[in-house]
């Protein structure tokens, strides 16, 4: 995730059971760049608290994950390796390939 705050401070991200899920540094310049423990794009509720260098907390700031909710493009450029276990092909980035055979199992 981006955002902005306090120059040099910590964001701390809590899920919506208080458990921490992310975290992000923020520069000299109040810009936050920050990373979850796993991903979120689901519309799930994430809470952002600030945390200066101080120890001092800001209020804090409730946001909705993203909601992805679009089936992605076919697999595309398949190439099958000669040793028939193997292959390569295109698909969209950080998704999850499944092969089936004629009956539908995955092999």
């Amino acid at each position: 995730f981006t955002a902005q705050a306090e120059a040099n401070s910590f964001i701390s991200v809590k899920n919506a059971a208080g458990e921490f899920v992310g975290y992000g540094y923020v520069d000299s310049t109040g810009n936050v760049s920050g990373h979850f423990n796993q991903v979120y794009l689901k519309g799930e509720e994430l809470t952002f608290i600030v945390i200066d260098k101080a120890g001092n907390q800001s209020i804090e700031f409730k946001q909705n994950a993203l909601i992805d909710d679009i089936a992605p493009n076919p697999i595309e450029n398949i190439v099958l390796n000669e040793n028939g276990q193997n292959f390569t092909a295109q698909a969209e980035a950080d998704s999850r390939i499944e092969v089936k055979n004629a009956v539908g199992e995955v092999v």
